[in-house]
């Protein structure tokens, strides 16, 4: 394959490498819908594409950028998570060429191969659709591609300028990763500006002629949005949701621990939390020894420069996954850590088989174990995905219109009405029973409230109901989080809402009711005054499983 890669320009690879990893992350895909990650994606595009602004009209703990990808997409090719998955997965297809694309500046097309087949297993096993985290890393990383050159001397102006509006991009995608991104390259470029063998004063010049394009592509894209922020009144909600409650909030309510040994011998995916600093200290053996060797097969120029800004973002990114400490927290700096994997091949020489030649055996032998461990369970988990998702289009039933009595955990491509949104994946059937009971009994227009059975601790609510059904919610703060809705403020402000939205039916869930987290949000904020208001004016109708659908009572 490697000789027939050979011989193929740029965008036939990219094609290639797009369009393998396309089918890939499609036939493993898990077809669950996510209830409260990537369904606040889904409820946060649609009413985008009703004229909300996020941060103002709903809280968004994220940039807008993916609401506002989505609700196009739904524009042109309609409202399901059939769309959204589509553009989850062209997302991580693209990502994973990109991750080839800036090897190939390193290393050769073999060494770029490989990370690229590991970062597409990586990012299937992720899961999370419609992450923000993934688009924004991608985006990062189109910045690094146009960035690269640099390291090579080569200065294209408009290169740099493109690098600054991806990173300008993945700002509006996740806030928090722009800023680490912006971070990274620009702290390296200066690096290996500074450390050119030249006077002070020339220095200085080209790393303005490398850092102000950028910042010009970056401000392009983000003084826009602050102007358009500014001007609708946008900024006070913004603050409060980017930064106050992440800053006060977030730590005590959703922090995890990292993972004892019980925990990653149960789940040796858990070993990926460990994945990065592995290959950190891997890197540093490496080229520790290939500075005093020059043994080191191959060679570039560039590749010391972009080992050290795959290593620089890897640990910047790391900090992102240190509050709530989970394989999918620290997905956005395992994968430049796999890439940075691959730039480490040519400090292993062939010799009867690849062999370590002369690294720390301690550290060599740690990156190696915790690399291949969790990506071969990983490979598992892919594997069983497509196995399943291959039965299940092979059954006609699939494809066949469904009937009153089909079950919803056949996930028919073809659902009954009401469940269309839903079509091709799997909505338990309790969910999907109360959805038809909504439907059937209020209109399109009319608002509903899904919360809880109780509102003094918080761990998520159900965000699917809400997209599936296609109502609209009764207020502003139907995106549960620990530590917001569980206070006396803002369920006031609940309130207030619900009193003028006047929604005719509420839908209460107890499915979380006893899940605790070591962190805060298992403690009762002792306010119970939404709970209150629902049973003061609601009473309960109809009961599904976990589900209990409450009625406007009269009068």
């Amino acid at each position: 394959m490697m000789k027939n890669l050979s011989g193929l320009s740029n965008a036939m690879i990219a094609s290639i490498i797009f369009a393998g990893s396309f089918v890939f992350l499609a036939v493993a895909m898990d077809r669950t819908i996510g209830i409260y990650d990537e369904s606040l994606i889904l409820v946060g595009a649609t009413r985008v594409a009703d004229g909300a602004i996020p941060h103002r009209d709903f809280f968004a703990n994220c940039g807008p950028a993916q609401f506002y990808a989505l609700a196009g997409l739904f524009n042109v090719f309609g409202t399901s998570v059939l769309v959204e998955r589509a553009w989850d997965t062209a997302t991580r297809a693209a990502l994973v060429t990109v991750a080839f694309f800036i090897l190939q500046r390193a290393v050769s097309r073999r060494e770029g191969c490989v990370a690229a087949g590991l970062v597409l297993i990586w990012v299937c096993v992720f899961g999370f659709y419609a992450y923000p985290v993934f688009p924004s890393e991608l985006f990062a990383l189109l910045g690094v591609l146009c960035l690269s050159p640099v390291f090579e001397d080569h200065r294209s102006v408009s290169l740099l300028f493109a690098s600054g509006i991806f990173l300008g991009i993945t700002t509006l995608f996740r806030y928090d990763v722009g800023f680490y991104a912006f971070a990274a390259l620009t702290l390296v470029s200066a690096v290996y500006v500074l450390s050119r063998p030249l006077p002070l004063c020339a220095r200085l010049t080209v790393l303005l002629r490398v850092l102000l394009p950028c910042w010009l592509g970056l401000a392009i894209v983000c003084v826009p949005v602050a102007v358009a922020f500014a001007v609708g009144g946008v900024i006070h909600y913004f603050i409060f949701d980017d930064f106050y409650y992440p800053a006060h909030l977030y730590r005590r309510m959703r922090a995890l621990p990292f993972p004892g040994l019980r925990m990653t011998l149960g789940a040796p995916i858990q070993i990926g939390i460990y994945l990065p600093v592995a290959v950190w200290i891997t890197a540093l053996a490496a080229v520790f020894y290939g500075r005093r060797s020059k043994s080191v097969a191959g060679g570039s120029v560039a590749r010391p420069w972009i080992m050290l800004l795959l290593g620089v973002l890897s640990a910047m990114f790391y900090l992102k996954g240190l509050v709530r400490v989970s394989v999918i927290h620290m997905a956005l700096s395992i994968v430049p850590a796999l890439m940075l994997t691959a730039t480490l091949l040519p400090y292993v020489r062939p010799a009867g088989g690849y062999r370590i030649a002369r690294l720390p055996m301690i550290a060599a032998l740690a990156g190696l174990v915790i690399v291949v461990l969790p990506t071969l369970f990983a490979i598992g988990k892919d594997g069983r995905a497509i196995v399943r998702n291959l039965v299940w289009g092979a059954r006609p039933d699939t494809w066949t219109a469904a009937t009153e009595n089909t079950p919803t955990g056949l996930s028919t491509c073809c659902p009954e009405p009401g469940l269309e949104r839903g079509a091709c994946f799997t909505i338990d059937q309790a969910r999907a029973d109360a959805i038809r009971y909504i439907e059937a009994n209020s209109r399109p227009n009319d608002p509903i409230f899904v919360g809880l059975h109780r509102h003094d601790r918080i761990f998520v609510n159900d965000m699917l109901f809400y997209f599936i059904a296609a109502r609209k919610p009764a207020t502003k703060w139907y995106h549960f989080d620990p530590g917001l809705q569980t206070t006396k403020e803002i369920q006031t402000e609940m309130i207030g809402e619900l009193q003028t939205a006047k929604p005719r039916y509420v839908v209460l869930e107890a499915e979380w009711d006893d899940f605790a987290e070591p962190n805060e949000s298992v403690v009762s904020s002792g306010v119970t005054l939404l709970d209150d208001f629902i049973r003061a004016h609601y009473r309960p109708v109809r009961t599904f499983g976990a589900i209990t659908v409450l009625q406007a009572a009269e009068g």
